[in-house]
């Protein structure tokens, strides 16, 4: 939160300490971090930015399957959403959960983590990964369909390195 004139940052605060009390009451466990200098500000916003590629990091190191969700959450619903899993097609539940949100919006941002058998699961059912836009450059494409890129643009001028291809011009 941010102070704007006119007493509003106090009168947020006041707001939050209110809804923590009351969170608390009902066994919630929140903590605040509140900014004692523009340094500490700094270092906030960096770890804001930060969190999204800790989590690829953190998958790629694990050798898990991460997906990423955007949800909004009904007024004053901040429950974290179960996610149904089917037990019978053996679709493993998330190893991880990471989600955050912006204070006072209700939109949450989720990483799940998956371990190597959820995508072993997936293409069982006929599920071809990946599917988000083509492969972008987080995805390794079949070599056929890499081979059909290197015809189409020798050069690798339209969109280098999607698929796990070269960044390098001619695919070097």
């Amino acid at each position: 939160m941010g102070e704007f004139g006119n007493g509003e940052l106090e009168r947020s605060e006041e707001k939050l300490l209110s809804f923590l009390e009351n969170e608390r009451k009902k066994g919630e466990s929140i903590e605040v971090f509140k900014c004692a200098n523009e340094k500490e500000v700094q270092s906030v916003m960096t770890f804001r930015f930060a969190v999204a590629a800790a989590f690829k990091t953190y998958n790629e190191g694990k050798g898990y399957r991460g997906i990423s969700v955007d949800y909004a959450l009904r007024k004053n619903d901040f429950s974290v959403p179960v996610l149904p899993f089917d037990r019978e097609k053996n679709f493993p539940e998330p190893t991880r959960r990471l989600r955050y949100m912006h204070f006072a919006c209700n939109v949450a941002h989720e990483d799940l983590s998956f371990p190597p058998s959820f995508q072993k699961a997936l293409k069982a059912n006929g599920i071809r990964l990946p599917a988000e836009h083509g492969h972008g450059v987080e995805y390794e494409a079949p070599p056929e369909t890499q081979q059909r890129w290197r015809e189409l643009d020798p050069l690798n001028m339209m969109n280098p390195g999607v698929g796990k291809t070269s960044f390098k011009r001619n695919y070097a």
